[in-house]
């Protein structure tokens, strides 16, 4: 088969995975995307390669398999640095990092993000790809507790994404600002965002985007006291995020929906979700959910009167909390509304 035809079918095998993506549908779509590097390493083009191994790394992020996606996106950088991509290595360092901040990794997620933007700075490249590493930048500031430094790489991020009309990016950008503002405890105005972002999220049509956001609003819904509507926005969620496989926004939603089951006192339903959010949790290495799921949990069975099992978990919830502020290398993601609460408990706070 001419090479000409070989790379048409790797073209039309990718373009299929990425129709499977847009509707969500990532074990599907991962089928075909293998297939297409398959093809591509008989060729041996390293930027081709590079491509069908950053869109499996994509995929792999969705689905909550981060070492798969760590791989993926390491030998990627290693064919773009190969070829002297230096962009398309950019575009890989902002995938490790986004992947490295699910895992509670911040500090290496924002090295990943700090390497990614100085080059396309460098670059000169103010494109759509340099508006969500800009946010993902933000993102991992407020993932370290780093509230005032993040806000104007967010606006910032905010007016290019409106300035180029993207809704996806738009979304992206709003749910970020409303994550800086839950983690600073600014609920309310968290909440007020994360409505906005779901709004765009429909105009954008991407699936996952959607469903972030309303995990996000059901779990600010929770912390502005409307308890029984995050219940019925993370029941669905829930149900969603499992259906497609997207297994970091499953676990948050376990964890989100065990706080307000708890709140209502449904103790056995709390203690399922939490089960749930933890197993889930272990799978990825998510450990800022690890630390939160097992300090609402040593919560739920301190007020069973199951203190050795509590004693238990609430040691597991210091244990990833403590690993994550060693990563970090300071203490001021204790800061964050959401791990406040571990780091009191544990002595910390």
């Amino acid at each position: 088969m001419e090479v000409a035809s070989v790379w048409d079918q790797a073209r039309s095998l990718n373009n299929m995975g990425a129709i499977y993506d847009a509707k969500g549908e990532y074990s599907e779509s991962l089928i075909y995307y293998q297939r297409a590097l398959e093809i591509r390493e008989e060729i041996q083009d390293l930027v081709q390669i590079a491509d069908s191994l950053h869109n499996i790394a994509e995929t792999y992020t969705y689905m909550g398999r981060y070492d798969k996606a760590v791989d993926h996106s390491m030998r990627a950088l290693e064919n773009r640095r190969k070829a002297a991509d230096e962009w398309g290595a950019a575009i890989e360092s902002y995938s490790l990092g986004r992947v490295y901040g699910h895992q509670g990794r911040y500090g290496a997620a924002l090295g990943s993000m700090e390497e990614a933007l100085e080059t396309l700075r460098r670059l000169e490249d103010s494109g759509s790809w340099y508006v969500e590493i800009l946010a993902g930048y933000g993102n991992a500031l407020s993932l370290l507790g780093r509230f005032d430094e993040a806000a104007p790489a967010l606006d910032e991020a905010l007016r290019l994404a409106r300035d180029q009309g993207d809704a996806g990016l738009i979304t992206l950008t709003l749910d970020f600002q409303g994550d800086r503002l839950f983690y600073a405890g600014e609920f309310d105005a968290s909440r007020a965002l994360y409505e906005q972002a779901g709004r765009t999220a429909d105009e954008s049509g991407d699936p996952y985007l959607i469903l972030a956001a309303k995990a996000d609003l059901g779990c600010a819904e929770l912390t502005t006291g409307r308890t029984r509507q995050a219940i019925t926005i993370l029941e669905g969620t829930l149900r969603e995020a499992s259906s497609r496989g997207a297994a970091y926004l499953e676990t948050r939603s376990n964890v989100c929906l065990g706080s307000a089951l708890l709140a209502t006192n449904d103790l056995s339903g709390a203690e399922e979700r939490l089960r749930k959010a933890i197993s889930g949790a272990e799978d990825m290495g998510a450990r800022d959910l690890l630390a939160q799921s097992h300090h609402l949990l040593a919560e739920l069975l301190t007020a069973e009167g199951r203190s050795d099992d509590a004693t238990r978990h609430a040691t597991k919830a210091t244990m990833y909390l403590d690993e994550i502020r060693t990563e970090a290398g300071n203490d001021s993601l204790l800061e964050r509304a959401d791990l406040k609460p571990v780091a009191g408990a544990s002595g910390g706070g």
